[in-house]
């Protein structure tokens, strides 16, 4: 029996299926080499059988985070939509007026 052939069981977080199903769901099968129907049926079935472990959890989930936009713009951004919101106001104005 080869590699590819065997079962193998896997430990992994809710956390890392989560990412993986995430990813998996977004794969395109479509590359650079066109169209692999052995490829799309592995991802189907690796989609399958995590989906079904994810599905099947009964214990309790964690609450889901909620971040600010200020948050989302991450530490790049130093202006509070406050801010852009009387930066508009001023560039409004001095359309007006010229």
């Amino acid at each position: 029996m080869t590699f590819e052939n065997s079962i193998h069981k896997v430990t992994l977080s809710g956390s890392e299926i989560s990412t993986i199903l995430f990813i998996l769901e977004g794969y395109n099968s479509l590359d650079s080499n066109g169209y692999d129907p052995e490829c799309r049926e592995d991802v189907d079935n690796i989609l399958e059988r995590l989906e079904e472990v994810a599905d099947s959890w009964e214990g309790e989930f964690a609450d889901p985070k909620v971040i600010s936009s200020q948050e989302l713009e991450g530490d790049i951004s130093t202006y509070r939509d406050s801010d852009y919101a009387d930066k508009v106001d001023i560039l409004v104005d001095n359309m007006q007026t010229n």
